[in-house]
């Protein structure tokens, strides 16, 4: 059994001081929220998804790519607002958006150079989406094109044709 036990995975350890707990603590800190709802344990004991992925390289994404790629779909480069320097080919990188909410871990298919020099292409694949898929607005068919375009069919439902 001693070669199953991890001592260590990832950035996390199992001291104190790392913030791991056993499933029992867990299980006291829900009896001390339902009983007495005394909340200051359960939040020391439950800890945000970022705390787990600060190692990991971050793209941050525009809000008005966020639904499209909640539902899976590749990171292009018109999508980005911002990366980080040292993303290399097929790592694991994780995408957020502004709001600091993590969308989804994906596999990096360009290094940063390549983002750099690069106006157009898939920057990333989606590994494990992990937002909610209809928590953000959509906001498609919102930019200068599609104005444009909204712009010309009023402009041609108007014009009478003999």
């Amino acid at each position: 059994m001693q070669e199953l036990h991890h001592v260590h995975y990832s950035i996390l350890s199992e001291n104190e001081k790392d913030g791991m707990v056993t499933m029992h603590d867990v299980l006291d800190a829900q009896r001390q929220y339902d009983h007495m709802q005394y909340e200051t344990y359960l939040c020391r004991v439950i800890r945000p998804l970022e705390v787990l992925l600060v190692t990991h390289k971050w793209i941050i994404m525009k809000d008005s790519a966020v639904k499209i790629i909640c539902y899976r779909a590749k990171i292009m480069i018109p999508g980005m607002l911002r990366y980080d320097d040292g993303i290399e080919l097929n790592d694991q990188t994780v995408e957020r958006c502004v709001t600091v909410k993590v969308l989804f871990a994906a596999i990096a298919q360009m290094t940063t150079a390549m983002i750099a020099t690069c106006d157009h292409g898939v920057v990333a694949k989606t590994k494990r989406v992990i937002m909610e898929r209809d928590s953000y607005p959509c906001q498609w068919g919102l930019g200068p094109a599609m104005s444009y375009e909204a712009l010309f069919i009023s402009y041609t439902n108007n014009c009478v044709v003999d």
